[in-house]
């Protein structure tokens, strides 16, 4: 989002989600394809680091911070925000805000109002559905698909989640 758009998300996350702690990057306000470049990229990877260093230094005796959600805009280079971050985080994607408003002839990301109301419903669903994948990632099981190798989903004649895991 452009930067004036997502420091208002920062402030707006901040204090719906009183618990968060918000890092955010700007991203390019001209360019709706590219929004990751190296430089925001490492920024972001820094910010969250240097958080995570921070708590753990406070907190020696807990793994802090213990959950990390990474809203990312759906764009033609996001792929390398994600390797980035690779299975450190639990991604949201923010598609609504990738898609045209008509009426200004740009994505909704470049829309204040329509950003801030979006991410809150969005992030809201996206800790709903976090809850219960982080209890079955806490507590391995044999027959718990996450943990099996990863030879037997490349094996499969059929999708994984069809064959009866």
């Amino acid at each position: 989002m452009p930067d004036h758009v997502s420091r208002a998300a920062q402030t707006k996350i901040s204090y719906h989600f009183a618990r968060w702690h918000v890092i955010h990057q700007p991203s390019p306000r001209k360019n709706d394809e590219m929004l990751y470049s190296e430089k925001l990229v490492s920024g972001l990877l820094e910010a969250v680091s240097n958080y995570a260093v921070r708590q753990q230094n406070a907190q020696p005796s807990s793994v802090t911070p213990n959950q990390i959600l990474l809203g990312c805009v759906p764009a033609a280079d996001e792929e390398h925000l994600l390797q980035a971050f690779d299975f450190f985080v639990f991604p949201v994607r923010l598609i609504k805000l990738a898609e045209y408003d008509a009426s200004c002839g740009q994505q909704y990301r470049h829309s204040q109002e329509f950003a801030l109301e979006y991410l809150v419903k969005t992030l809201e669903a996206a800790i709903r559905s976090f809850g219960p994948l982080k209890a079955r990632l806490s507590t391995p099981g044999s027959r718990e698909p996450f943990f099996l190798p990863p030879v037997i989903f490349m094996s499969l004649k059929k999708p994984w989640s069809a064959s009866g895991f």
